[in-house]
């Protein structure tokens, strides 16, 4: 009868929406699952002139990475490059650096067997800020070229997200000058007499010497 056909009716549309609901939600999950795409990225980093600070370089949503080529490069008027190591995570690679040529930095990692994880460091920078900055108030470390692959010899594509290194005040802040006019006559400072340190002997060939990126790459070639 019409009553029946009407609710068969009901129920066939009642299905259908329920049905396209239901494809609608498989499908928003399925493109922000392939959104978490490996993202490499630098944090914002605070630093302070005349002292050193760390700069991590962090990788996020990745699986089985084995290779790692970075080319980074930075501003050698306000920053001293000092060291880059690998993290934790990243220890079971073998890797190289490459620093000596200045506002360039040039990092490999390679390993057997591939890593994998959500938000973790893979390098950790060492940069020392330099003194008397005037009015600069931030940088930026660049990566200008970047390989990742997996242990299958597989390229991984990622994106690169940087933050800027602010710079604190500190010793160096040139803000702070001294001989201010305070409307009080400066007094001359009382000279003292310091006497010399005595002289310390020579130090020996071979000791107190730091490694150098040769030394470095020699190194892990011979083992």
């Amino acid at each position: 009868d019409k009553h029946s056909r009407g609710v068969n009716k009901m129920n066939h549309n009642l299905i259908k929406v329920i049905s396209l609901s239901i494809f609608s939600v498989i499908a928003t999950i399925f493109v922000s699952s392939a959104a978490l795409g490996t993202v490499l990225y630098i944090p914002a980093v605070k630093a302070e002139q005349g002292k050193s600070f760390n700069v991590p370089v962090m990788i996020d949503h990745v699986d089985n990475l084995a290779g790692i080529k970075l080319v980074m490069k930075y501003n050698t008027e306000f920053l001293t490059f000092k060291k880059a190591v690998k993290t934790r995570n990243t220890s079971p690679l073998m890797h190289i650096v490459n620093s000596k040529k200045p506002g360039t930095l040039v990092v490999v990692m390679a390993g057997a067997r591939g890593i994998k994880g959500k938000d973790f460091s893979i390098l950790t920078v060492t940069f020392e800020l330099k003194t008397d900055l005037k009015n600069k108030q931030d940088t930026k470390i660049n990566i200008t070229e970047i390989q990742l692959m997996s242990d299958q010899l597989k390229d991984i594509k990622c994106d690169i997200k940087i933050n800027p290194i602010t710079f604190l005040a500190g010793t160096g802040n040139l803000a702070e000058k001294p001989g201010k006019k305070t409307g009080k006559k400066t007094e001359k400072p009382v000279e003292k007499v310091v006497k010399k340190p005595a002289e310390k002997p020579a130090v020996k060939p071979g000791k107190g010497i730091e490694k150098n990126d040769k030394c470095t790459l020699d190194q892990l070639f011979s083992n």
